[in-house]
């Protein structure tokens, strides 16, 4: 009967292992480790029987010479059942120590690929922490670059916005310097303006710009609309209703307290009252009546018949009232094309 041998069954078994590990992620690895760990114990006995072999060897070839004769242990025992006893003990000896050491030699081989397969755990995770981690990196980067444009596009938005504020403010320069002289014109006369020197330019262009400043709507309570800034929201004094504006409007606007936007309703309130009181007795007037006005003869009679010192006097009074009149209306036309372009 033909008996299998130890290094047999390993190079079957050697061959399923190998055949599993080959179908790759459908692999068993349960069925994997099952062969592995019988073929490690037979590997394990294999080397105890070749240990046996050899040790039944070295007893067999044991022996003690004084340089002229040799000696086996068969030799120096007093007869064949002392030297089987004392051979069979030896022997005995010398393979539980060989299966010992075999045993510690294994258990280390295990403890070695436990320690490796840890290893092989540790790296394996520490490679995919690394792949998340330069994901999440290069993600960091992208949007750091995109924060960087958009900061780019920030700054030049600002600088285009800095040059419009540039141009507005020399142009309200110009158009004061303008009126001034328009001013100087009406006082003095357009022959005797050039000897006229005008000192309060400064207070002109001061007093432009607070009225600029004071023209635009009043707001309170602004705070961001989005993160990144670009948008605001506040609220209208006036009326307390909520807007929504660019950062490139905030310019159109002019920011007061919670307190004082109290007074800009009061106000507001008081106006519309005011008007209402206004266009009521408006109404009233209509229904009495309109008072007759004189005719253009009544008025030449008149006028006529007044002393010429009475006659200068009316004379100077209409004249300086057609210079205000002429400054006001000045005024409004520039100031009001100014609060339009604002």
């Amino acid at each position: 009967m033909y008996v299998v041998s130890n290094q047999e069954k390993i190079e079957q078994l050697q061959y399923e292992l190998n055949t599993e590990k080959q179908r790759g992620a459908v692999a068993d690895i349960h069925k994997i480790t099952q062969l592995e760990q019988q073929i490690a114990d037979l590997e394990l006995e294999k080397q105890v029987e070749e240990n046996h072999e050899e040790i039944a060897y070295v007893l067999d070839e044991l022996h003690a010479t004084d340089g002229e004769d040799r000696y086996t242990m068969r030799d120096l025992t007093e007869n064949e059942a002392a030297y089987q006893i004392l051979r069979a003990s030896v022997q005995q000896m010398m393979m539980e120590r060989e299966e010992k050491l075999l045993k510690e030699i294994n258990r280390a081989k295990e403890e070695a690929s436990a320690q490796v397969a840890q290893i092989k755990a540790e790296k394996e995770e520490l490679q995919n922490r690394y792949d998340s981690l330069y994901e999440e990196t290069s993600a960091i980067r992208n949007e750091l670059n995109t924060a960087k444009e958009e900061v780019n596009e920030l700054a030049r938005k600002r600088d285009a916005a800095a040059n419009e504020l540039d141009t507005a403010n020399k142009e309200i320069t110009r158009l004061n310097s303008h009126i001034d002289d328009l001013r100087t014109e009406i006082a003095v006369g357009a022959t005797n303006a050039p000897k006229v020197v005008n000192t309060n330019t400064t207070a002109n262009l001061a007093e432009a710009m607070k009225e600029f400043k004071n023209s635009r709507p009043a707001i309170y309570d602004m705070e961001p609309a989005n993160e990144k800034g670009s948008m605001y929201r506040a609220t209208l004094a006036e009326t307390g209703e909520e807007i929504t504006f660019g950062w490139l409007e905030k310019g159109k606007y002019r920011e007061v307290t919670a307190e004082q936007a109290d007074q800009f309703r009061t106000s507001r309130e008081e106006s519309q009252s005011s008007h209402e009181d206004n266009a009521q007795l408006g109404e009233t007037v209509e229904e009495i009546g309109v008072a007759p006005q004189p005719n253009e003869e009544t008025t030449a009679a008149g006028v006529a018949g007044m002393d010429e010192g009475h006659t200068d006097g009316e004379v100077a009074t209409e004249t300086t009232k057609s210079v205000e009149e002429r400054i006001a209306a000045l005024e409004l036309a520039v100031f009001g094309k100014m609060e339009e372009a604002a």
